[in-house]
């Protein structure tokens, strides 16, 4: 039986991801090993699938991981890489070896690296159709893969964040390091729209937050969630940074979001992302040369207003199951 790598870089948006694959291919009895390279973040879950880390810090240590990973992708009948600047290494030596690759691109701009391996790669899976005008090759539109959650209820993940189940909710994320303006911003939200309540995911900000500032009664503040189902389930409403792992769990959990990209992401890919959600409907961009906490409330209040039309949007939109097509292709493609 064919032996999948994967390999991702160390941020929450790829190793999301790729924690979705992992997961399918394990129910599915396939040998797989997980590569990770760069810093390791606060999954707790993927120790369970016992990654190899290589975090390449010096000359040396760089060198010392290449020749790992060589290693790694000579034992391996085919490779799964999450595009990115991390992926390299892996794909570099896949193609060398004449082995068999794949490709995961998580944005509507693809980074060099899937630009450079597209045109030899077995396929690459894309979350956006916009992608296809900058790649070569075999593309296949999946959508975004998304991890397995514990299944809850809207009443039972309000039960346990301990919302009222009478009130509308406005989740808050920037993405598994969370993003500071996002979040200071929301805080500030929280006190202009008191009617509602507000949960807010602050990552590296949390300690900040906490000891420094006077968090509205309305607002809950966390840091981090490693089953993010638990406060997908109990939001109405989002309000986001546009990576494509984030998009992808709000679609797939039919959460229409207020998008605002991070400006300095590698080819404004972020805002590529959120304008191929909103253009068919699925939400509302802003972006923060044109951020203020008025704009924000104004548009706010609008996102919550036209929920269900949004909502109405997302299901014609959305993908079931990309991560069962992604591992289904990877496993029926011949030689």
């Amino acid at each position: 039986m064919d032996r999948v790598m994967i390999v991702t870089g160390g941020t929450g948006g790829h190793i999301a991801p790729a924690i979705a694959v992992a997961q399918e291919l394990r129910e599915r009895e396939i040998p797989y090993e997980m590569v990770i390279v760069g810093p390791k973040v606060m999954f707790r879950s993927v120790e369970e699938f016992r990654p190899r880390i290589y975090r390449g810090r010096g000359r040396l240590s760089i060198l010392s991981a290449m020749l790992r990973i060589w290693r790694r992708v000579s034992r391996a009948d085919r490779v799964l890489a999450f595009g990115s600047y991390a992926s390299f290494p892996a794909l570099m030596w896949a193609r060398l070896m004449g082995k068999k690759y794949y490709i995961v691109e998580l944005n509507a701009v693809p980074g060099r690296v899937t630009r450079m391996f597209s045109p030899g790669a077995r396929a690459v899976f894309l979350e956006f159709e916009e992608a296809r005008r900058y790649l070569k090759g075999n593309l296949v539109y999946t959508g975004g893969p998304v991890r397995r959650y514990e299944r809850l209820t809207k009443q039972q993940a309000r039960e346990i964040l301990k919302i009222p189940r009478n009130k509308k909710v406005i989740l808050i994320v920037g993405g598994s390091q969370g993003a500071r303006r996002l979040v200071l911003s929301g805080i500030e939200l929280a006190r202009e729209l008191k009617d509602y309540e507000f949960i807010i995911i602050a990552g590296r900000l949390y300690r900040y937050v906490w000891n420094k500032i006077e968090i509205p009664r309305n607002a809950k503040v966390f840091q981090f969630f490693e089953d993010m189902s638990l406060v997908y389930l109990a939001s109405d409403v989002a309000i986001a940074r546009a990576g494509g792992s984030t998009i992808a769990e709000l679609l797939h959990f039919r959460i229409p979001a207020l998008y605002i990209p991070y400006p300095y992401a590698k080819d404004d890919h972020q805002y590529h992302n959120a304008l191929s959600v909103v253009s068919r409907g699925g939400g509302l961009l802003l972006e923060e040369k044109h951020f203020s906490i008025d704009v924000l409330k104004k548009m706010t209040v609008e996102l919550l207003e036209r929920r269900e039309e949004f909502k109405r949007s997302i299901m014609k939109m959305r993908i079931e199951d990309a991560t069962s097509k992604i591992v289904d292709y990877i496993l029926s493609e011949g030689d």
